[in-house]
């Protein structure tokens, strides 16, 4: 049947997730809220007899101090 991905982006302070040719879903408040999101929706992928792949950026650098 083919892969399904979801790609965790950043959208300013936010975050959602990308799959195929659909835009952005929902923003979430965290990187982790939108994984589960994107797990969430790779289930029933799954189920439909889909492979998925999800992919997570690296975690954003931090500027401490000045």
């Amino acid at each position: 049947m083919g892969t399904v991905t979801y790609e965790i982006v950043p959208k300013g302070k936010e975050w959602t997730v990308k799959s195929g040719n659909r835009g952005p879903s929902t923003a979430y408040a965290t990187k982790e809220a939108a994984l589960e999101a994107a797990v969430m929706a790779a289930s029933n992928a799954i189920k439909e007899g889909f492979g998925i792949t999800i992919t997570v950026p690296e975690p954003r650098p931090r500027h401490i101090g000045n």
